[in-house]
Order: C-alpha cells, then sequence, then structure tokens
C-alpha cells in the first residue's frame, strides 16, 4: 500500500525526448517494528518505468534505498538537545513526563542509521492530538503509523530524515521497552557490542530489503528484553 502523498514525480529527459518516469515514495505498511531502526512506515524506494525501452536494458523496475549505517557522532547528543528544546516550546503545553533520546543515537559508541529518535511522553493519544497539527508546522511529517500506541512523525521529509518523533504515552509498555533497551545498550557494552555486529551483517546481507533487516533485528531485541527479565 503506497502513501498518499510526498509521492515525488521525476521526467528524464535525453535532448528533449523523455527517457523515463520515476516516482519516489513511501509504502507504508513494509515495517513492523518498535525500534530506531524499526519505526519506519515502510520502506522508501524508486518505480522506474521506460519511455522508450530501446534507450536502456530495462524495462521497468523499482530500486530501493540503501539502509545506511554510521560510526558513532558526538553531535547526535547536541542534536536531540536542540531539538528537544524546539519541541518543547511548541507542544510542550502536551509533555507528560519527559522527552527522551532513544535508538541507536543514544548509546555512546552504537553503529546506527543517522537519525535521531525522540520520544515525547503524553497522557494519552486522544488528548495528544492537537499537537500533530502544530508540530506539521515545524516540519514534522505526520504518517498513522502504529498508531494504537504512538503518533509518529519525521523531520524534514520522508527521504531525508534527521529526526523521528514519536509521542507515546508516558510509561506505557513502549515507552518502558524502549527506555530498557536503551540502557541496557549502555550498561552492558557486550550487548551493544553483538547488536552492531548483528546490525552491519545484516545490512551486508540485505542492503536494501528494510523489511527482513527489522524482522531480524527484533528478534534480538525480544530475546534480550526476555533474558533480562529472567
Amino acid at each position: 500500500m503506497l502513501a498518499k502523498e510526498r509521492v515525488t514525480p521525476y521526467i528524464a529527459l535525453l535532448g528533449r525526448v523523455p527517457k523515463e518516469y520515476a516516482q519516489s515514495y513511501i509504502a507504508l505498511g513494509s515495517g513492523d517494528g518498535w525500534w530506531e531502526d524499526e519505526t519506519d512506515p515502510g520502506v522508501r524506494g524508486i518505480d522506474q518505468s521506460i519511455a522508450d525501452p530501446n534507450l536502456t536494458l530495462a524495462g521497468c523496475r523499482t530500486l530501493y534505498m540503501t539502509i545506511e549505517l554510521k560510526e558513532y557522532q558526538a553531535d547526535w547528543s547536541k542534536m536531540f538537545h536542540r531539538e528537544k528544546e524546539l519541541i518543547l516550546k511548541e507542544v510542550g503545553a502536551w509533555l507528560n513526563g519527559s522527552v527522551e533520546h532513544v535508538g541507536s543515537t543514544a548509546v555512546p559508541g552504537m553503529l546506527a542509521k543517522p537519525t535521531i529518535d525522540i520520544m515525547f511522553g503524553v497522557r494519552s493519544l486522544k488528548h495528544a492530538e492537537p499537537a500533530i497539527d502544530i508540530l506539521q508546522r515545524i516540519d514534522y511529517c505526520y504518517y498513522p503509523y502504529k498508531s494504537d500506541v504512538m503518533h509518529w512523525f519525521c523531520k524534514p521529509s520522508p527521504e531525508l530524515r534527521t529526526f523521528h518523533l514519536h509521542l507515546v504515552p508516558y510509561k506505557s509498555d513502549l515507552w518502558q521497552e524502549r527506555i530498557r533497551f536503551r540502557e541496557i545498550l549502555i550498561g552492558q557494552p557486550e550487548i551493544a557490542l553483538r547488536y552492531a555486529k548483528l546490525k552491519r551483517t545484516l545490512v551486508e546481507e540485505e542492503p536494501t530489503d528494510r523489511d527482513a533487516y527489522t524482522r531480524k533485528k527484533w528478534l534480538f531485541i525480544k530475546k534480550v528484553l526476555r533474558d533480562e527479565r529472567c
């Protein structure tokens, strides 16, 4: 199922002759995780149609964006704090609890996708609904992804994401699981090392398959959380 908005069309010309038509898009519902690399409502891709098949060997294909991982950067923490202040200025009236930096960019030394995940505590999803329009005014793109447990946003666009913002009921199961996993990674370097190694391996095996990357990583996360309860 494709997004109903933010579909960006392109036409490639050879001279003045149309050669290809392409559109970038977000495919909703193809991701199934709740974590920093998994809060994505779907894959990013490019549909490409050939106007004149004689101009190329390909007829019609879909190209998927490569999953990008980067070594830890100290600026990630600074970016979180700056964005936190902006968010509080605009929608602080709906805050219940705290604003947390979650996901791999919150873990010093961790390999991560370069997107800052911010979790903003709210009283309830219903109570926080008016904040959606206000956040859209400061360049947060809203999608009803996992809307039973959070309000999900990305910024500045689905194609180029510097921030993910999650409005989550404070101390809900989702809230507590994300905090627990972050603290486990920070406090137990051996688990963090295994997690980073797994992510690197998955990207090497499936560099464009976000769904497989998410699914296999989620198995690791569930096991870590389960083992910590024992």
